[in-house]
């Protein structure tokens, strides 16, 4: 069975519910999406496969809710690219209601031509190969630019062609926020370094140098040389050994 792109709490609830009617996850959602309408017994009496038929629709009510509430975007295209199946999560995120969605296509939606082509592209692959497909895409949404990770399923028909892709999106806009910060701060702090006139030098409890700056690299080698990795012991008057571990032993200590 492919991967399923759910989170753990969503996935354990659907592993327990399948188990429960003996069938797998990935038909579980199948039918619950209505891809897959599973046939009654070849010989049953009519109360018993009403009953089958009722408990069914029950139970497809039951996952459809899970999925419509489900606080991630969903959506399935077929192959002309043209959306099947949106849940409610998508009006928070594009600020579209299903109307506005269903039946159309990326570009009918306003979606950028460069969006549009990305996800499409992605879409095509799914249809071509068979196989998941994860692609990362943002655009701006009502409020702010949103950042996502998209997982793109194959659905198959009864004859095993793929003719439709489920898309469960996960928001990861605070992690790239986080991100970038972490890299504008590191940016921030290596150019501080790199300019300062005294010795500057990060290393490992065996003493093995993982960062100098310009004014260190310059006090012990020539200009471009690469220090990293090597031990300051290496660099170091013999005679200075012995209190250079003993520093370092007080550090540790710390």
């Amino acid at each position: 069975m492919p991967e399923l792109p759910f989170s753990d709490e969503l996935l354990q609830a659907l592993q327990a519910e399948a188990a429960r009617r003996g069938i797998d996850v990935e038909q579980l959602v199948r039918e619950a999406l209505g891809i897959l309408k599973p046939a009654p017994p070849a010989e049953s009496s009519d109360d018993h496969v009403r009953q089958i038929e009722s408990d069914l629709r029950r139970r497809t009510q039951e996952l459809r809710a899970v999925v419509e509430h489900y606080p991630d975007p969903v959506v399935r295209l077929d192959r002309d690219m043209r959306y099947t199946f949106v849940n409610s999560a998508n009006f928070q995120v594009t600020g579209f209601t299903a109307d506005q969605i269903l039946g159309h296509t990326l570009p009918e939606i306003g979606a950028s031509p460069g969006l549009a082509e990305k996800l499409q592209s992605a879409l095509q692959r799914v249809f071509a190969t068979g196989e998941i497909e994860t692609v990362h895409f943002d655009f701006r949404g009502p409020t702010e630019r949103k950042y996502f990770v998209a997982r793109a399923v194959p659905e198959y028909n009864d004859e095993g062609v793929v003719d439709s892709v489920l898309v469960i999106s996960h928001d990861i806009t605070a992690q790239t926020h986080l991100e970038r910060q972490l890299r504008e701060s590191e940016t921030w702090y290596r150019g501080i370094v790199e300019s300062q006139i005294d010795l500057v030098s990060r290393f490992t409890p065996d003493l093995t140098l993982v960062f100098a700056n310009d004014a260190y690299i310059r006090y012990f080698a020539n200009a471009g040389e690469n220090l990293v990795g090597r031990n300051i012991l290496d660099l170091e008057d013999p005679r200075s050994h012995d209190a250079i571990r003993a520093q370092r032993d007080l550090l540790l200590l710390d």
